[in-house]
């Protein structure tokens, strides 16, 4: 049941605020339409779902096509204010088109709509879209198993709150401001992630050529005998130790609140039980060679994905973990990977990785600016949480009328 809004504002269904021009709402061309083939370097380019990040357009290399193919691709092409929204994979993720966008069409998994200006603020409906209130619909809506999916009828349908566009325009403009806070943060996020391995640059140099002249090692000589984790069923049931997957670990980070539970024996609950300064890889899949370094953990154990290393005294985890994402490791790594995914690495690949072994004065000294730096993300991640709940707060508000008068 739609809530009663303000006075002066109406629910519409998404479809009766398009321009109604030919084409004002559409779906990407199907696969059969656009072949890979088709794509070239120079040309007139095609958008992407990879063009929307975190409901912003962004510039890629995209691939184009020639002149002679958006001819007959040209019922896909898009304006500047078009509104695009992503229909596979993370749905209705969505963006407003940029002024110089120049000539561009839309691929397959991508929905375009050109709003009528004179009624919409095309900034209003695309914050709607990505609001809990639409991505609700959308995830009630959506079809599909294995990949949740939406169509032009449910996106047509999606009922939005409209109020005067001038009320639009005050709305906009408030939650740009607080969206501006959230992107400084995201850009300050960014910068902190390349101060780590910048540090172990200019404090070991580069480990593939070895400047400092230190002695090469391989892993097995630094480390106590590295172990597969247990293989077990995941559950959310509370019968036993949390379970880490390789799923689990998303941008070096792992959130335990999330990380299900398993029912293990006692001897594997025991052989595979996690312990802070733990390194986990992941040996197989996509992700293969991703690593983790353990800094806090419940009682938990790994799974059969992962193959845990734990170093001696003469090499400190800080250090293995800051190596293992610099392109000397990943070189070592591809090398033996190669495209077989299903292959992946195993233990005999991960121990005989080389690498420089620096001084344990030096490695300490490294440990301890890391300690600062991940303290400072930990600061940072906290601040952005606070962004995204006020900015949430302030979308919620904003399409039930409370935001202004």
């Amino acid at each position: 049941m739609q809530k009663p809004l303000p006075k002066g504002w109406k629910w519409v269904k998404l479809g009766e605020v398009a321009d109604g021009e030919k084409f004002s709402i559409r779906m990407g061309p199907f696969g059969s339409q656009l072949k890979k083939h088709e794509l070239v370097n120079e040309g007139i380019k095609v958008l992407w779902i990879e063009n929307i990040v975190d409901n912003e357009f962004k510039w890629l290399d995209n691939k184009s096509i020639t002149e002679g193919k958006f001819k007959q691709l040209e019922g896909f092409k898009v304006k500047p204010n078009d509104i695009l929204t992503t229909t596979m994979g993370t749905i209705a993720r969505t963006c407003v088109v940029p002024s110089n966008i120049g000539k561009a069409i839309i691929s397959s998994h991508l929905l375009k709509i050109s709003p009528d200006l004179s009624r919409i603020n095309p900034t209003f409906v695309a914050k709607y879209m990505s609001s809990g209130f639409a991505l609700r619909y959308f995830d009630k809506k959506a079809h599909g198993i294995v990949m949740k999916g939406l169509n032009t009828s449910i996106i047509k349908n999606l009922p939005i709150p409209l109020p005067p566009l001038s009320t639009q325009h005050k709305i906009v403009e408030i939650l740009e401001e607080a969206d501006n806070l959230r992107k400084l943060r995201r850009q300050a996020d960014e910068k902190m992630k390349d101060l780590i391995p910048s540090l172990f640059v200019r404090m070991f140099g580069d480990p593939a050529t070895n400047p400092k002249g230190w002695e090469m090692i391989s892993l097995g000589d630094v480390c106590n005998k590295p172990e597969y984790g247990v293989t077990a069923t995941a559950t959310n049931s509370f019968i036993g130790p949390k379970f880490l997957r390789i799923t689990d670990i998303q941008n070096g980070n792992v959130d335990w609140n999330k990380v299900p539970y398993c029912e293990c024996s006692d001897i594997d609950r025991n052989k595979s039980r996690l312990s802070i300064r733990d390194i986990v890889v992941a040996r197989i899949g996509s992700t293969t060679g991703k690593a983790y370094l353990v800094r806090d953990c419940p009682d938990a154990v790994f799974a059969s994905y992962l193959i845990r290393l734990r170093t001696n005294d003469s090499l400190l985890p800080e250090f293995l973990f800051a190596f293992m994402d610099t392109k000397s490791y990943w070189t070592q790594i591809n090398s033996v990977k190669g495209t077989r995914l299903k292959q992946g690495i195993n233990i005999p690949v991960l121990i005989n990785l080389k690498f420089p072994l620096p001084p344990l004065p030096l490695q300490q000294e490294f440990a301890k600016l890391v300690e600062g730096i991940e303290a400072e993300k930990a600061r940072q991640a906290e601040g952005k949480k606070k962004l995204d709940e006020l900015f949430n707060s302030l979308m919620q508000r904003a399409f039930t009328g409370e935001l202004v008068a």
